[in-house]
């Protein structure tokens, strides 16, 4: 099972308050990164990505969030380097953040739907993704569009590539069995998933080997601090 967390802040300036006291488990490396965003609501948004990241795994596995080493690739996808055997990525995007966690190798992206010029597909897309795209109209395209990005950057960032790797060097397909990639030896080894998430926004899996069960977990600010207020992580 793969276990995807999810969480929708309004306003995160009115959240402030609350991430700031969450804060408190992050190691001095995480403090440092995030003093130099100057943006306070970008400041708060990449916050809450690592408080949820040591929250997903602690109520994962029971390790200790407070005491979880971050490392990261050479592109900078983080990983625990004393779990290997643990695997996570993490993603936010205007009002949420995701985290999704598991014993296989994945990457997680979500974003918000919004007006784009189609433009960037014949750019970033393949051929074949470009004509499936095309045949659409209106929302339905827009729609397919977020769909087809957060896909490929999710299998991107299961890679640790992030976008060093040519979005259009491989193809998502889509049938009534749902999507699958193609177009590289490794991409056949990937199983995707992908749904849409209140506020409009889209949201896809790309992860190694077969087709799991996915476990949605919406959470309050609320859940995330009741878990922390525990004598353990003091």
């Amino acid at each position: 099972m793969i276990n995807v967390f999810h969480i929708r802040i309004g306003d995160f300036g009115l959240e402030a308050n609350a991430i700031e006291s969450l804060t408190g488990i992050l190691p001095g490396p995480v403090h440092e990164r995030l003093e130099k965003i100057s943006n306070p609501a970008n400041r708060y948004r990449s916050a809450l990505g690592d408080i949820l990241t040591r929250f997903a795994i602690q109520s994962v596995t029971g390790l200790n969030a407070g005491k979880l080493a971050v490392d990261y690739g050479p592109n900078g996808k983080p990983f625990l380097g004393s779990h290997p055997e643990i695997h996570y990525n993490i993603s936010h995007s205007g009002e949420y953040v995701v985290c999704a966690v598991a014993d296989v190798n994945l990457g997680i992206d979500v974003e918000r739907i919004r007006d784009v010029n189609f433009r960037v597909a014949e750019r970033y897309f393949s051929k074949a993704e470009l004509t499936d795209l095309m045949a659409l109209e209106g929302d339905k395209r827009r729609d397919y569009f977020f769909t087809l990005w957060t896909i490929k950057e999710s299998y991107l960032k299961a890679l640790g590539r992030g976008l060093t790797k040519s979005l259009s060097s491989f193809t998502v397909i889509r049938d009534e069995k749902g999507f699958s990639l193609s177009g590289e030896h490794s991409a056949a080894g990937y199983s995707v998933f992908s749904c849409s998430l209140p506020g409009s926004y889209m949201m896809s899996l790309c992860y190694n080997g077969i087709e799991q069960e996915i476990n949605l977990k919406e959470l309050s600010l609320f859940e995330i601090v009741r878990l922390f207020s525990g004598a353990e992580n003091h």
